[in-house]
C-alpha cells in the first residue's frame, strides 16, 4: 500500500477558493484596523511647554497622557 501526498496544486478548486477568500478577509480586516486606528486612534499631542506651566497645568496635563513624569524632569 503506498501512500500518496498531494501537493497544493492537487486540492480541489473548491479549497483553494476558500484558502484564497481566508487570506482576502483577513487583509481586508487589516486594512480596516489602520484605517481605524489613523481615525479614531491616538490623538496628536501637542508639545508641553513648561516655562510658564502652573502646577494646575502640569497635573492637567499628566492626566491627559500628554507628557510624563519623566518627560517633566527632562524639561526642566
Amino acid at each position: 500500500m503506498t501512500h500518496k501526498t498531494k501537493n497544493s496544486s492537487e486540492q480541489p478548486n473548491h479549497l483553494k477558493v476558500w484558502r484564497v477568500f481566508g487570506i482576502v478577509a483577513a487583509l481586508g480586516v487589516a486594512v480596516a484596523s489602520l484605517a481605524w486606528l489613523n481615525t479614531f486612534g491616538a490623538q496628536r499631542k501637542e508639545p508641553f511647554h513648561i516655562e510658564e506651566a502652573t502646577i494646575s497645568d502640569i497635573q492637567s496635563a499628566l492626566i491627559a497622557k500628554r507628557i510624563t513624569t519623566v518627560g517633566i524632569v527632562n524639561l526642566s
